[in-house]
This record gives structure tokens, C-alpha cells and sequence, in this order.
């Protein structure tokens, strides 16, 4: 993620450009010189980089888990509209931990053309411009916890985005090289791991140890996730043990279907799984669940036929009685079949389904980003927000003892342009998501 390479003229015509502010419906019209953006370096200092758990990403929480924390009920949350001048594509938040307490989350916001605005988001519903930087970047954003900026490498493939890990970031190369970066001041020395990782993967941790997809591969030709290469394997990077590689597997004669694999305490008792789309020509895709200790693989039936794809989106308690489940999308871009798995001793058992027609995905794009869960009634139970087929409203699904209801449908406004993110702050919570134009929060409250 860094600036495009031909955009210098273009960004100094933008600077200056800003961001104003809004309150209840109202948009940004005629403010947007309120607030000039901000261009800081290239690449941030050690003060400006969280740890991994505090960044604000895309897909939301560091393990690659579509799912926002806080608790409160979606439908007496009120919704905010801001207008940007363009089409927003990707859009990321998190609380702000800089100088003590926070009252607000800090967002950012990337149109189709690179250039970014700044939005703090604060727990009473309000919806304020704020500085972010630097103006303009390539691929998604990952906001900072420490400062009003991105993190940004000029090492970084222009698909992902840097990763932080404590004082440091972490970078996937388009030559699919992986670099842990020097802190000349922390003794953290340059190391790199040449492990034919995708120009798109997204690093995800839930703890010290870095997950991605890597040996990269174009022997499943399927090609609908923006390019022909898929993961030969799950990468681990053990940040502990002196960045010791090792890999998983996915099954035999298949291939890691996707850009990011979910990193998640299926079972409580159990250690790390790897949580993915497992592909192939024959049978399709399946949900599989790895074991990240002893590398024991648990499959999802398949779909039955090559070219069909499923949509692995979160973990989280959605069971009926908050059991531990598998939230999926079955081929998104021809039917889009909601789906539930619960693990079993030695399967990933199919324990629910919705066929309301949801379109997690866009055919072609590089956003993996389509869903997001959470505490969306108020309550202990993690429900699951999806797009629906015209993409104009989210289906927030709850699970009950005879399979899935819609617990509300969310209006966007407009046809979705962006990924569902959310961010959390003293125990509330934000989501996003945006429309040719404007962006849509909503926040909610204990």
C-alpha cells in the first residue's frame, strides 16, 4: 500500500483538498475546505505503529475475523451520512489510543481514485471530518491507534497493505517476498521470507504468530477474486521463535481459495484454527478448518462442481444457544446461499442455511470484505450483516432453533461500493459502509 507511482501532479492539485463535517443525515456538501488532509511520510515511525490487535483494518479485527466487538442493538442505532466527492471503495476504523482515553473512533476512507479522507467517529452518533494521511494510497488502508494516519510502505504490494507488529511492519512484496522491517532504534534487524506469497494476501494474527497465503499458484483457474493466482498453502511466521516458517496444507489436489485465511478459537478447548476456502476443479469449494498444532484438517461438504465459490466470512457465537459456528456465503455471485458450520471431532457440520439471495461479493473485485458480524441485537449473540442481491440494503441474520431469520434489513442508501467494517470503542461500536458519493454510520450503544 503505498502512493501511486504517476500521481505526483495529481496530488498536488488535491492538496488542500479536506473534509468537513456532519451531524444526524446532514452530508458534506460545500464544506470540503474545511480540513486540509494530511501527507506524512511514507512510512510511519515506531511511536506511530500499534499493536496488530489496535489497527484498524479493512476485514476489521487482526485475525482476519469479519467481526466488530462492542454490544449494541443495530436498529436504535441512528444512521449518519457524509457525502465525499467520488466513489468510496474501501473504508476502516478503530478507536483512537493516543494521549489516554478514547471518545472516538478515527476512520478512513479510500474513493476509487487513491485519495483518502479522514472521519472521527464519536460514541454520543456524531460524524466529524478528521486529518488522515497520507493523501492518497494504492490498495485498502489500515488505520493507525497512535496517530491520524495510515500505515504505509513503499516496499508494500500495491493489492494489500502493510501489517503492524509491535514498533514494526510487516510487508508483502509483489514478488510475493515477505519483509519484516528494520527499527534501527529497537534492534529489530531486516528479515525476509521468500514464500511465493499472493500479490494480495493479507498478513492476519490473533496473537504473535502471522498467518497468509503463500506459494502462489494458477493451477485452479477459476480467477474470480481479481486475479488467476490462489494459495498453495497457509504461511506461519512464529514472530516468537526467531520468525521460524512453517505451512499448512490444504487438502489434497485443492488450493486456498481466497486472500486471507481466519485465524479463530473454534472450540474453546482446542488450539488456533486456520479457517478458509479449500478449491478445486472437480468439486468446488469447501469450508475447511485447520488445526494451526497438529495440522489435522476438518472439511465442509464441497459444492459438487469446479468453478462454484463460498465465501468464508467470520467466527463467532451465532448458534441459537451461542454456540461457536462458521458464518459462509454459498457462490455469492449466483445464488448467494447464507450458510452456518459448527465443528464436529473430525467435520465442519452443515447446521443451517438461508437462500435470500446475498451478494457478499462482486465478481472480479479484490474486496473479500462483504460481511461483518457482531453483537448487533444488543445481547451476547453474534448476528451476521450481508448484502443483499441488489446490494442496496444489509440482511442482518440472526440464528434461531429452526435455522436463520432476519433479525432487520439495513437501507444503504444507495448500491454498495465499499467493504462492511466496523470499529469498537469503550465497549460501543461503529460500522460503515459506502454508496456512489456518500458513506453510511451507524452507532451503536450498550
Amino acid at each position: 500500500m503505498r502512493p501511486p507511482h504517476s500521481s505526483r501532479s495529481r496530488r498536488s492539485l488535491l492538496r488542500g483538498l479536506a473534509v468537513g463535517s456532519a451531524t444526524g443525515l446532514t452530508g458534506l456538501a460545500g464544506c470540503l475546505d474545511a480540513l486540509p488532509r494530511q501527507n506524512p511520510p511514507m512510512t510511519p515511525n515506531a511511536s506511530e505503529i500499534p499493536p496488530p490487535q489496535y489497527a484498524g483494518y479493512t476485514h476489521t479485527q487482526s485475525s482476519g475475523n469479519h467481526r466488530v466487538d462492542g454490544v449494541g442493538d443495530i436498529t436504535e442505532a441512528k444512521p449518519v451520512d457524509v457525502e465525499v466527492p467520488g466513489t468510496p471503495v474501501w473504508a476502516a476504523g478503530t478507536d483512537f489510543l493516543s494521549g489516554g482515553g478514547s471518545d472516538h473512533s478515527q476512520w478512513a476512507v479510500v474513493l476509487d481514485d487513491g485519495r483518502v479522507f479522514g472521519f472521527r467517529v464519536t460514541l454520543d452518533g456524531r460524524v466529524e471530518s478528521g486529518r488522515m494521511g497520507p493523501e492518497t494510497i494504492d490498495g485498502p488502508p489500515v488505520v493507525s491507534a497512535e496517530a491520524a494516519r495510515l500505515l504505509t510502505h513503499p516496499e508494500s504490494s500495491p493489492h494489500t497493505h502493510p501489517f503492524p507488529v509491535y514498533t514494526r511492519l510487516v510487508t508483502v512484496g509483489e514478488d510475493g517476498t515477505v519483509v519484516a522491517h528494520e527499527v534501527p532504534d529497537r534492534d529489530h534487524e531486516r528479515r525476509e521470507f521468500d514464500v511465493g506469497a499472493l500479490p494480495d494476501a493479507r498478513i492476519v494474527a490473533p496473537g504473535d504468530t502471522l498467518f497468509l497465503f503463500g506459494d502462489a499458484t494458477d493451477e485452479y483457474g477459476h480467477g474470480v477474486l481479481g486475479d488467476s493466482l490462489e494459495g498453495g498453502s497457509i504461511v506461519v511466521l512464529d514472530r516468537q521463535n526467531d520468525w521460524a516458517v512453517s505451512r499448512l496444507s490444504p487438502p489434497e489436489g485443492t488450493v486456498f481459495e481466497g486472500i486471507a485465511p481466519i485465524v479463530a478459537d473454534l472450540e474453546y478447548d482446542r488450539p488456533w484454527q486456520a479457517i478458509a476456502t479449500a478449491s478445486d476443479a472437480e468439486d468446488g469449494a469447501r469450508v475447511v478448518a485447520i488445526d494451526t498444532e497438529t495440522e489435522a484438517i476438518r472439511s465442509g461438504p464441497p459444492i459438487g462442481t469446479g468453478n462454484r465459490w463460498r465465501h468464508t466470512l467470520a467466527v463467532g457465537n451465532f448458534g441459537p444457544n451461542e454456540e461457536r459456528e462458521i458464518a459462509a456465503v454459498r457462490t455469492p455471485h449466483i445464488g448467494g446461499v447464507a450458510e452456518f458450520y459448527r465443528g464436529t471431532d473430525d467435520a465442519l457440520e452443515l447446521v443451517a442455511t438461508d437462500d435470500g439471495g446475498y451478494q457478499s461479493h462482486v465478481l472480479g473485485s479484490r474486496n473479500l470484505d462483504g460481511g461483518l458480524a457482531g453483537q448487533f441485537a444488543g445481547d451476547t449473540q453474534d448476528l451476521l450483516a450481508v448484502p443483499t442481491r441488489d446490494r442496496t440494503e444489509l440482511a442482518v441474520l440472526r440464528r434461531v432453533s429452526t435455522g436463520v431469520e432476519r433479525y432487520t434489513m439495513l437501507s444503504l442508501g444507495g448500491e454498495l461500493t465499499t467493504n462492511l467494517a466496523g470499529a469498537s470503542s469503550a465497549g460501543d461500536y461503529a460500522i460503515a459502509a459506502g454508496v456512489d458519493g456518500s458513506v453510511r454510520f451507524w452507532v451503536a450503544n450498550r
